[in-house]
């Protein structure tokens, strides 16, 4: 999960580069690692995953096809982000957590994917690792969003909201 919001803020700043003071000052710098995770990674982790592919996700199901309310909680979802510089990258996480929970049938794979995805940067940011994408990593990135798109299957609902 790390990879593909890598590779996707790799490719917006393509065209719109984060400034370089941009998380300067966003997190408490005193604050011990776990209580940054639990805050920043566990909690949003299980929150906007029963938000955006639990309610909102629920309800689009009932007016679109599966993958047209992908798509749209996918944007709500790089809105509700409140930044220009994270929209295409939060976007296209969204959309990946909408197909998870899509095939998946459940919130939950989605709630540890993104708890994963958020706790690899606030470790990555606190120990000051620098994870700039590169071409290798583009290619796993763009095999498994393939995989999780590929026509052919179909997926069913067992029950209205999902």
């Amino acid at each position: 999960m790390p990879a593909v919001g890598i590779g996707a803020h790799w490719m917006q700043s393509l065209v719109l580069t984060t400034p370089s003071a941009f998380f300067v000052g966003v997190f408490p710098e005193d604050a011990p690692i776990w209580q940054l995770v639990v805050c920043f990674a566990v909690l949003p982790g299980i929150c906007e995953e029963l938000l955006f592919r639990g309610a909102f996700f629920g309800l689009w199901r009932t007016r679109a096809t599966p993958w047209m309310a992908c798509l749209v909680t996918a944007v709500a979802f790089g809105l509700f982000h409140l930044s220009i510089f994270r929209f295409f990258s939060t976007g296209v996480l969204g959309l990946v957590l909408g197909a998870i929970s899509l095939r998946s049938r459940s919130v939950l794979p989605g709630m540890l994917a993104h708890t994963l995805n958020n706790a690899f940067f606030m470790v990555a940011m606190t120990y000051g690792w620098d994870v700039q994408p590169s071409w290798l990593v583009l290619a796993p990135i763009a095999v498994a969003v393939a995989a999780l798109v590929v026509p052919g299957t179909t997926v069913r609902s067992r029950a209205p909201g999902l």
